[in-house]
């Protein structure tokens, strides 16, 4: 039996229940590294991907503070990496490459408990399993005022996501003067 990893700051789950998520499918998302699926288990702190870039440079995960001590407000926190049986996942194009996704509730195989995301995340770093940029050092394909997430707002909206545009500009109001 093949496995794929489940991260979420909700824990002692059973089976995991398909949600309505970014591209507007009711289902369960997962991916097959462990570092990704934990780098999905933020708090409800977390605004997503308006608060970090999650990314893959050869073949290795990377996260980019956008803004000082998100990482701390978003990952400090206890979490859950839950494994479970692959048989239903399937990737789609319309899928960041990482991910694959069931239109089924997945039963846990099992949960692995953790105490502080953060923490690990930095053991990740330090085993080079993961490239960690904090705030301010970022990839050259970031701007440093973060207006890259314009576009990103819009592909949101463009997917049903309504308000994406608004909210972005209620945590950067800097980037309601921007042009792109």
């Amino acid at each position: 039996m093949s496995f794929v990893f489940h991260g979420s700051s909700v824990g002692g789950l059973e089976i995991i229940k398909k949600q309505k998520g970014t591209h507007q499918k009711e289902c369960v998302y997962a991916v097959e590294n462990e570092v990704i699926a934990l780098l999905f288990a933020a708090n409800e702190k977390s605004n997503g991907d308006y608060d970090v870039e999650i990314s893959i440079e050869n073949d290795i995960p990377v996260i980019t503070e956008r803004w000082p001590g998100i990482l701390e407000k978003i990952y400090h926190t206890k979490a859950s990496l839950y494994k479970l049986n692959s048989k239903n996942f399937n990737h789609y194009e319309y899928l960041w490459e990482p991910e694959v996704i069931s239109f089924c509730d997945e039963p846990v195989i099992e949960e692995i408990e953790v105490p502080d995301v953060l923490s690990l995340l930095r053991e990740f770093q330090n085993e080079k399993r993961l490239i960690i940029y904090d705030y301010p050092a970022r990839p050259d394909y970031i701007p440093l005022d973060n207006s890259d997430l314009i576009e990103t707002a819009r592909k949101f909206e463009a997917m049903g996501i309504n308000g994406a545009e608004e909210h972005l500009y209620e945590l950067y109001p800097q980037l309601r003067n921007v042009k792109k």
